[in-house]
């Protein structure tokens, strides 16, 4: 949503967090996933590194996509319970 308030204007917008195993091409694969798809990636953050549940490294991922409902769907298994 964008709206202006004194003189400023203000987007805001619902994110999608991630948590990825910390390891060359885990983004590639997800990006992958939503393209094929059609899910545009909007932008993305990264969170910083810890040790996931399993024990490996993992990376926090943050998200703005074009569908967020089906990018939620589609990569159910990497989004972080909030």
């Amino acid at each position: 949503m964008l709206s202006i308030s004194g003189g400023y204007k203000v987007k805001t917008n619902t994110l999608l967090f991630l948590s990825l195993i910390n390891r060359p091409g885990e983004l590639a694969k997800v990006a992958k996933l939503l393209a094929k798809q059609g899910i545009n990636v909007e932008s993305i953050y990264l969170r910083g590194s810890k040790k996931g549940l399993s024990g490996r490294p993992e990376t926090e991922v943050v998200m703005n996509v074009s569908d967020l409902s089906g990018a939620q769907k589609l990569l159910k298994s990497f989004v972080v319970k909030k």
